[in-house]
């Protein structure tokens, strides 16, 4: 596979979700489940800044086999890839489906690409390209159904860090 290759449609990707945009509780922290994962993705995760033309996303089965194996790597190429070189603890990975995401966009009538675009520090780079901009339906769907399994960043760099068995 190579830069602009279509990602399959049964592989998983992730996307780096910033601490603002997770659901807290009154006191400020992160609202978590029982399993410690953020319950709440905000839609607007998913918008586009005005500076963008595609979403980007994480290939994860580009770094290996299972997720505890993947997710620890895929957010050390997404910290690496940072202007700052670091990613807030309380920040979170959002794990979805190829095939998950490119039916939700039908679902709401856009057709999007998944394609490969690596980059220098992080290899499995991807871009949602034909990505809409201003589809807020779109957006929660993505939110609250095509990226349910969620995990803090603090916890994906403990040594030893597997996702929880209910995810």
């Amino acid at each position: 596979m190579a830069k602009g290759d279509a990602v399959p449609e049964e592989h998983h990707v992730t996307r780096w979700i910033k601490p603002r945009f997770l659901g807290k509780n009154d006191d400020g922290t992160v609202d978590v489940d029982e399993f410690g994962c953020p319950q709440t993705i905000f839609p607007s995760a998913f918008e586009l800044r005005d500076d963008e033309d595609a979403l980007s996303i994480t290939w994860l089965e580009h770094f290996g086999a299972t997720l505890a194996d993947q997710l620890p790597l895929a957010a050390e190429a997404v910290r690496s890839a940072t202007a700052s070189g670091d990613l807030k603890p309380k920040s979170a990975f959002a794990v979805g489906n190829v095939g998950q995401i490119r039916t939700a966009a039908q679902d709401h009538g856009f057709k999007v690409r998944i394609i490969e675009d690596p980059e220098d520090n992080n290899t499995g780079h991807c871009e949602v390209r034909r990505y809409p901009r201003d589809a807020d339906e779109f957006y929660q769907a993505m939110a609250l159904d095509v990226f349910r399994r969620r995990y803090l960043y603090g916890d994906i760099v403990k040594p030893g860090w597997g996702p929880a068995l209910a995810h």
